[in-house]
This record gives structure tokens, C-alpha cells and sequence, in this order.
């Protein structure tokens, strides 16, 4: 990032940004291939549809989790009435 302009940081960001994601998506698409030990289509559909309820489970915790933490006051700034 140290050898891109400021003009075209925002667009190196974004660019790295997305190279990480998609590294990940494919390493663990490679992984899931790799690491099947039956490669039925049947058995990796179940499989892969267990990881997603799983995921997904984790997901509506972690929001329920987010929506129960205390809610930040806000400042209500005086009136200006009253200042003077």
C-alpha cells in the first residue's frame, strides 16, 4: 500500500480487500474437495447444508447477542433558549 499514490489508495484497498476474499473462498473450496472422504454428490449436499445451519444458527446468536447490548445515549444538546 506504501507504493500507490493517495489518489489510488482507496482503489488498492479495495482491490486487496477482495484478492483476501477471494483466496478464502477458494482455499476452502479446495479444502472442502480435498478433505471429502465421500465424494457422492448426496453426501456433500447434507454435509455442506449442515455447515450452513450451523453457520447460520451462529449468525441469528451473534445479532441476538449484538441486539441485547445497552444502547449509546446520545448528547441532546441544550436549547438555544436557553443560552441566552
Amino acid at each position: 500500500m506504501s507504493d500507490v499514490t493517495r489518489e489510488k489508495s482507496g482503489m488498492a484497498a479495495g482491490l486487496t480487500s477482495t484478492m483476501r476474499y477471494f483466496g478464502g473462498v477458494t482455499g476452502l473450496g479446495v479444502l472442502g474437495l480435498v478433505l471429502t472422504d465421500n465424494p457422492a454428490p448426496d453426501v456433500v449436499m447434507r454435509q455442506h447444508t449442515t455447515a450452513v445451519l450451523i453457520y447460520c444458527g451462529a449468525l441469528v446468536l451473534s445479532l441476538g447477542c449484538a441486539l441485547a447490548l445497552p444502547r449509546r445515549a446520545t448528547e441532546i444538546e441544550p436549547a438555544k433558549a436557553s443560552r441566552a
